[in-house]
């Protein structure tokens, strides 16, 4: 398609996974043009990123309020909700047709059945992550497929269609606030909105050919075999493979994710197709840049923003003025705006009122109008309050401003 663009996202982490699959996917299609979407601060070192395709950094993407949007949500949901907003990045650039896949994925052969889907009109082309009813004992079973969503959003095709762009904003508000890892509230990130999508896009098309999108969650239903250099899946030329939850170190399991296909579960054909990736995403590197690097998971004093600290942020603070990594830190250790009662009532801070509000328990257990409540639950923080918060260093300022009304008292 002479329109064709592809893409990923990835932090840098992750890179080593997005070179195999751009390698892959300038192999069979030469024609489209290549992305790499950068969820991180790009790094200086010369060749660290894949050559032959255009770095597009987080914040370039026209995001509203992008400081306070990528402070919102952790790695992986920061990850998935870029992802309406670098295709209508795309679109505006001028491709009429764009093809989005995982870092973890890898292509064999070239997408033929997605490409004439969008050349015949389509204006999303979507995968199901299961095209028969599953029973088995090994997760995910149906249940847990309804918990993740009918279709996999590691793969996506767009059309420029009329009804795209319409639908494409719809799914951007959405994520602007609600990219959440939150599949007990009915959320798993990006992926679930797009349940509604059928009843949305009247040129939307399901692809229900088994050699795409093929992983833990639908290897089962089908027979993946080895046929020289190359595998077939039910009889026909895999095309594209998505290696979720993969561990290069450990290719005795097929993914972190699933107890099914481990030991002797894996047979040698998905055994050869799991330790060839591992092997190369080994010698790309992977792992050399650790995890815990990423740009955006810190304060600038070092302290983690953990998972509770994203979350009252984002529950409380739906807008916030300039960058919240330079000063919500020092909001959350600032006096409660409603002070407790007594001597104690002012070392109670912001982020301590926050976990008070969200542990039930704690708000039946200890009164703000009571005076003997306030020390205690002062107390009940320092030796405690870690495991909700996340990091000591949360609690630090809280244990020393205790200290500083307590023990001189006490002495």
């Amino acid at each position: 398609m002479p329109g064709l663009a592809i893409f990923t996202i990835c932090s840098n982490n992750y890179v080593s996974m997005a070179r195999i699959l751009l390698e892959s996917a300038r192999l069979h299609h030469p024609e489209a043009a290549h992305y790499l979407c950068l969820a991180d601060r790009r790094l200086a070192e010369p060749g660290f990123y894949p050559d032959g395709c255009t770095v597009v950094p987080a914040e370039a993407l026209e995001i509203p309020d992008f400081d306070a949007f990528r402070f919102r949500y952790d790695v992986m949901e920061l990850n998935t909700a870029l992802k309406p907003f670098m295709v209508r990045h795309l679109l505006r650039r001028g491709h009429d047709a764009v093809l989005y896949f995982d870092p973890d994925i890898e292509i064999f052969r070239p997408v033929d059945s997605v490409t004439a889907a969008l050349r015949d009109g389509a204006s999303f082309v979507l995968t199901p992550h299961i095209c028969a009813p599953s029973e088995g004992s090994a997760f995910p079973d149906d249940v847990g497929i309804m918990q993740a969503g009918v279709f996999n959003l590691g793969f996506l095709g767009v059309g420029a269609t009329p009804e795209t762009e319409p639908l494409l904003r719809w799914w951007s508000r959405r994520l602007e606030y609600q990219c959440l890892n939150d599949q007990q509230g009915g959320i798993f990130v990006d992926q679930k909105f797009m349940d509604l999508l059928p009843g949305f896009a009247a040129r939307l098309r399901v692809l229900r050919d088994p050699t795409l999108n093929v992983a833990y969650w639908n290897l089962s239903q089908r027979a993946l075999r080895r046929n020289g250099d190359g595998w077939l899946v039910d009889g026909q030329p895999l095309t594209f493979f998505h290696y979720s939850g993969i561990d290069p170190r450990n290719t005795a399991r097929l993914s972190k994710y699933t107890d099914g296909f481990r030991g002797d579960a894996m047979d040698a054909d998905l055994r050869a197709l799991v330790e060839r990736y591992a092997g190369r995403l080994l010698g790309n590197g992977h792992g050399s840049v650790p995890n815990g690097s990423y740009a955006w998971n810190r304060f600038p004093s070092g302290t983690p923003i953990t998972p509770f600290v994203r979350r009252l942020f984002r529950e409380d603070h739906l807008v916030w003025p300039g960058d919240p990594a330079d000063g919500f830190e020092e909001h959350l250790q600032r006096s409660a705006v409603e002070p407790w009662s007594g001597r104690f009532g002012g070392v109670v801070t912001n982020l301590m009122t926050g976990l008070h509000a969200r542990e039930r328990w704690l708000n039946e257990r200890f009164s703000p109008d009571r005076e003997e409540d306030s020390r205690e639950f002062l107390d009940w923080v320092v030796k405690h309050g870690e495991h909700l918060v996340g990091d000591p260093r949360l609690i630090e300022p809280v244990a020393e401003r205790f200290g500083a009304v307590f023990l001189p008292q006490r002495h």
